[in-house]
């Protein structure tokens, strides 16, 4: 049996590895004709140099090819996604505050806020008019990273020096009532252990707390970032992104950005329609 060599996104090398695709697809719920399907025309594209994005990109290609109205394509590697609005945290503060809005916030980011101590830049401020919640948002270009106890305790002591204090908004003077500290992958065991035992702040990752995770929330509000569309360029991305469009909504409500950023018009309408079916997924 032939062995092919795929790079990874931190540059290394490793050997294409069968079982591990076909257990992503399965994690995505697609079907046994689909994983074999996607498994095949894969296979029959490693007599070329592919980077393992090549692959995602690939597999969510095909799946949406084959899959009109539904949401396999997009949950499938849905979580390199999000990282892919890296390197920087920037755009994962700013997709934070999306999710916030969502859920019936209205948020500000990167705010600078004093404290009882010092001052602090809070990467997002999402408020009602009953509640103030300082958002700490954690961002990581790697699946297997975690966020600590070091920083569970780092962003400890930042909410206490931030609590209960004053601040105006919207010409009100309100108090901070409550802190979150939330990552695009997952924290360790100590850390969700001992910000459970100081009741200081919540938590939120990608699939945790259950039914209320980062994922959750993605897919019940189909906040689907611009970066699980498979035919745009990182070029195109990050103008997209520096643009202020994130989702892939955005993209619908504002086509006329594809023009803006100089795509072509046949590239246009390969992308709209992906654009379309990711935004009518169930």
């Amino acid at each position: 049996m032939s062995t092919f060599v795929v790079t990874k996104n931190n540059g290394g090398e490793e050997i294409f590895d069968e079982k591990k695709l076909i257990r992503s697809l399965k994690k995505a719920q697609a079907t046994e004709p689909e994983i074999e399907h996607v498994v095949q025309y894969i296979k029959s594209k490693l007599h070329k140099r592919l980077s393992t994005n090549d692959i995602y990109g690939m597999a969510k290609r095909t799946l949406l090819k084959y899959q009109k109205n539904n949401p396999n394509s997009i949950r499938y590697s849905l979580k390199q996604s999000v990282m892919d609005l890296g390197p920087s945290g920037f755009p994962f503060e700013q997709f934070i505050a999306r999710v916030y809005v969502e859920l019936g916030y209205q948020c500000q980011v990167g705010v600078m806020v004093q404290g009882h101590c010092i001052q602090h830049e809070v990467d997002v401020l999402a408020h009602t008019e009953d509640e103030v919640v300082c958002i700490e948002a954690k961002f990581h270009n790697e699946s297997y990273m975690k966020s600590d106890t070091k920083v569970a305790l780092y962003v400890k002591a930042r909410f206490d020096d931030l609590v209960d204090q004053s601040i105006i908004i919207n010409g009100k003077n309100k108090k901070i009532t409550r802190g979150v500290l939330a990552t695009n992958t997952n924290f360790t065991n100590n850390a969700r252990d001992y910000v459970e035992c100081s009741g200081s702040y919540e938590l939120l990752s990608w699939n945790k707390p259950v039914d209320h995770s980062l994922l959750d929330i993605i897919e019940r509000y189909k906040l689907y970032p611009i970066t699980v569309i498979p035919d745009l360029t990182k070029r195109e991305l990050t103008r997209l992104i520096e643009n202020g469009l994130l989702i892939c909504s955005d993209i619908k409500a504002q086509p006329k950005i594809l023009s803006d950023i100089g795509i072509k018009i046949k590239r246009q309408e390969l992308i709209l329609d992906t654009v379309n079916k990711i935004c009518d997924c169930a």
